[in-house]
């Protein structure tokens, strides 16, 4: 790849990444160790910046603590790792670029009983939910939040009012209703699930703006509708589930609605508990729907037999589109893609000045969190050796500084590359993986 070497003009030769591997986090974690591994390298991408663990092994011995300890106007990606146990905590995200990683789905849980009545009773500065998020981009991986509450009442695990929240892999549980409600605030934020399990009584995943759910599973614990959705005044929002099973402990409806909405049901499967379609709670004389009965399937069935409310009805759908086109990126309208994998881009390395001494700016096609000390590395004429330029400033922007190079390098010359053997660098917002600088 060459890269304009802005300040010159002239192209650096090769700037690339070269990124080597040590043991993952999670096996350190297992071990007990944090040394090389079997690579001889240092996996700095899946190294955690914070441990947690019950048993005072770690960094700290609660969620919250960790939570707590973060810079609260950081822009850089914070890996909170969690060790296997039961956290039984109420907590609140106000950071962006959180994740919480669990060592193991079912091992790491963090666990409160909480009815919502309850909380508006008696409220706090933390929320209604056990996990309460007011950042952007935060990120659940590999573990369990759930609200212990018994009672059939209003009881969240997870409440967002944040933009961009990813959950993976994850079981968010309740006995109660509304067990993830991602509210963004005038409805307008994007969420994504993959390969979840959610559990509840009513209306227990019900988001608010654009969501899409691929790969996971739902239990209705009660009688009433598992998925609910509102879009406020924009038509184009929409909720998508693809290859998603639905089951239950009693005869249910699929979703429900009093509000303008729009779903999206794709090679999902429904068990004989799933009696009926997503359908309307509201009274005749008090409905304000704008665009009606918004709810679409393509290649869903029933186990035990099919029924006509499923039937594959795409070409009654806005815009009439086929099941290739209906992607994450055409469920957002092309403002986010969670689930892409290519590396931030190098778009410009530039001389410049930080206060009195002399660095190199390399600015990337959007914002990247560093994770150690990476270096930027300069073989060329000139001073005819190579150079190594410490990481400086920037974690956390769309610009990184190195430096300061010396006089006699012939920068315009030089081939650079990022040396990543004491660090790494990577893409800072929410998705499906990290992806690292190549």
């Amino acid at each position: 790849m060459t890269t304009p070497l802005a300040s010159i003009g002239l192209p650096v030769a090769a700037l690339c990444v070269s990124f080597w591997v040590m043991a993952a986090a999670a096996g350190c974690a297992a071990t007990g160790g944090g040394g090389l591994g079997a690579k001889g390298g240092a996996d700095w991408l899946d190294k955690p910046d914070i441990v947690v663990s019950s048993d005072g092994h770690g960094d700290f011995t609660t969620v919250g603590k960790a939570l707590a300890s973060l810079d609260p106007n950081g822009k850089n990606r914070v890996v909170i790792f969690i060790r296997d146990g039961v956290y039984n905590e109420h907590l609140a995200i106000h950071r962006s670029f959180v994740t919480l990683r669990g060592q193991s789905r079912q091992g790491a849980r963090i666990e409160f009983a909480l009815a919502r009545g309850d909380w508006t009773k008696h409220p706090d500065d933390i929320g209604q939910a056990v996990v309460n998020v007011y950042g952007d981009d935060v990120v659940f991986q590999n573990l369990t939040i759930r609200n212990t509450q018994t009672q059939p009442t209003h009881a969240f695990a997870l409440y967002g009012e944040g933009d961009r929240t990813v959950t993976l892999d994850c079981d968010l549980l309740s006995e109660g209703n509304d067990t993830v409600s991602l509210w963004t605030k005038q409805g307008l934020g994007t969420h994504y699930h993959a390969r979840c399990h959610f559990r509840g009584r009513v209306d227990f995943l019900c988001p608010r703006g654009w969501t899409y759910v691929r790969d996971s599973s739902f239990y209705e614990v009660g009688k009433s509708a598992a998925v609910w959705h509102s879009i406020a005044d924009d038509p184009n929002k929409k909720f998508v589930l693809r290859n998603c099973t639905f089951d239950g402990a009693n005869d249910f409806p699929l979703g429900r609605y009093h509000r303008d909405h729009q779903f999206y049901f794709l090679d999902c499967t429904f068990s004989p508990h799933v009696t009926r379609d997503v359908v309307n709670v509201v009274p005749p004389d008090k409905e304000q729907l704008k665009w009606g009965h918004r709810v679409y399937f393509y290649n869903c069935h029933r186990q035990g037999g099919d029924a006509p409310w499923h039937a594959d009805n795409l070409d009654k759908a806005p815009g009439h589109p086929t099941p290739q086109q209906i992607t994450v990126t055409w469920a957002y309208d092309g403002a986010w893609n969670p689930e892409r994998t290519d590396a931030p881009k190098i778009v410009k390395v530039a001389r410049g000045e930080d206060g009195s001494r002399a660095v190199l700016r390399v600015t990337f096609s959007e914002p990247v969190t560093v994770r150690g000390k990476p270096e930027l590395v300069g073989t060329g004429p000139g001073s005819g050796q190579k150079v190594k330029l410490p990481y400086l400033s920037g974690n956390g922007s769309d610009t990184l500084t190195f430096g300061p190079p010396p006089a006699d390098l012939a920068a315009d010359q030089a081939h650079w590359t990022f040396d990543t053997w004491v660090g790494t660098i990577f893409a800072s917002g929410a998705g499906a993986t990290l992806r690292p600088v190549k």
